[in-house]
């Protein structure tokens, strides 16, 4: 066995470069690999489609779930049979808002006094009474009033 080889083979002319032998084992064992990864990036392409419409698929069964146990979730909290320490981990662990509504009436009366210009017409004040319902610092929640009724009752001094 010759100690180099010519490469290319075919066609060789006065431009043919010549190989050591470990040289040429190394050129070819870079194409063999070269062909190996060009063949698994073919079969990568190949199969990519298909395992992404895979992963699209399972991933919405997952959120179909999800959207199922919420929805048993906020029931069950709606009904009250579930513990609520209970219902709150299941919110924080899936990462649910859950919430609760209750009706409310609330009764208020306020006394005081009011001085006004002279010549103002005291029932124009009415319509500029306006009620305010503070929420002591929370901000987790919503309050949605239907001001039902607002009284006020003016005498003189």
């Amino acid at each position: 066995m010759s100690d180099s080889y010519p490469y290319p083979r075919d066609n060789m002319s006065e431009d043919t470069v010549t190989y050591t032998v470990g040289e040429y084992n190394t050129l070819r064992d870079r194409m063999l690999k070269a062909e190996r990864l060009l063949a698994d990036t073919e079969a990568e392409r190949v199969l990519l489609p298909s395992m992404t419409d895979l992963a699209r698929t399972v991933l919405r069964n997952r959120e179909s779930q999800i959207n199922a146990f919420e929805a048993e979730l906020r029931e069950a909290v709606t009904e009250g049979t579930i513990d609520s320490d209970l219902a709150v981990t299941f919110a924080e662990i899936f990462d649910l808002e859950l919430s609760k509504t209750y009706n409310v009436t609330i009764t208020g009366s306020w006394s005081g006094t009011v001085t006004v210009p002279l010549g103002l017409d005291i029932d124009d004040l009415d319509s500029e009474i306006i009620c305010e319902y503070p929420t002591a610092g929370y901000s987790d929640f919503e309050l949605d009033i239907n001001e039902n009724s607002l009284e006020s009752e003016w005498t003189d001094r």
